[in-house]
């Protein structure tokens, strides 16, 4: 999911700054869903409890072998280095936000997920530059109008997903 929102949102704010580079965008998200696939998933609850929990991620990618361009890709992500780094540390949050919309439609309570997603991806749009950060906002009106259609305040079955 994260690759295709990648995709997606990098086409798009490549229309207001053409320096970022879309094969690099995907380079990292596949990156991304690849590092997922191999260690899972963590959630940010148990990523508190490991203090530098992204030199951890970095350190065990980087013992993959894997070429140093991939590793350099991998960390640009991680830390949000570069503006595509910072795109695709974006789409990872909306990926998670979107899922919790999804639950939450089909009757889970994950209104908490969805409150603490929206404040963090609205605090990472002031990471961008106004051009781009308007277009992707633009881009949300829709994500934030699906999810708040009013099923999901309408939710009386607390189920865990």
């Amino acid at each position: 999911m994260v690759s295709y929102l990648t995709l997606l949102i990098c086409n798009e704010v490549r229309r207001v700054d053409r320096s970022i580079d879309a094969s690099k965008c995907i380079s990292m998200s596949i990156i991304h869903d690849a590092h997922e696939a191999l260690i899972g998933n963590v959630g940010n609850n148990a990523r508190s409890l490991i203090n530098e929990w992204k030199d951890l991620e970095t350190r065990l990618f980087s013992e993959l072998g894997l070429p140093e361009e991939l590793n350099n890709y991998f960390r640009e992500y991680r830390y949000a280095l570069s503006i595509e780094g910072k795109i695709v540390n974006f789409t990872d949050k909306l990926a998670t936000y979107m899922r919790a919309c999804t639950y939450a439609k089909n009757g889970y309570d994950t209104r908490e997920l969805i409150n603490s997603y929206r404040e963090l991806m609205e605090r990472l749009l002031n990471e961008f530059p106004d051009g781009v950060k308007q277009v992707i906002q633009g881009l949300m009106a829709s994500v934030y109008s699906w999810c708040d259609d009013g099923s999901l305040t309408n939710a009386v079955n607390h189920k865990s997903p």
